[in-house]
């Protein structure tokens, strides 16, 4: 019965992760681009900000010649925290299963063991 449930646990992760990482992947790769370049904007809000507290307009020169650099590394950072939750969701959810499936092994063990108990 163990192994039974450890396969369909497996069967559910399979398939949880097909869905997950075709859609995900296709719907993450489209919005990356986008997010990165509305931090990167929200940045240059910032530095605008401090150059006018300040009065040094060398932080708004630095982070003009940064932009791209930045963007592109919000991209990965972006990319990577999607893949992160996809793949903990692969993992989350067929343990959950799988430990639900050993509670209910258990309390049927239990019942024939001492009937009087449940």
């Amino acid at each position: 019965m163990m192994l039974l449930l450890g396969a369909l646990s497996a069967g559910l992760a399979i398939i949880i992760a097909i869905i997950l990482y075709t859609g995900y992947s296709m719907a993450l790769s489209a919005a990356a681009p986008a997010l990165a370049s509305e931090l990167s904007r929200s940045a240059d809000m910032f530095w605008q900000m401090m150059d006018a507290i300040t009065g040094y307009p060398f932080m708004l020169d630095h982070a003009a010649h940064s932009s791209i650099t930045a963007n592109t590394a919000l991209y990965n950072v972006g990319l990577s925290m999607g893949m992160g939750v996809a793949t903990a969701l692969v993992f989350i959810i067929p343990n959950v299963v799988f430990l639900l499936g050993m509670a209910h092994i258990y309390i049927e063990a239990l019942e024939l063991v001492a009937p009087e108990d449940v």
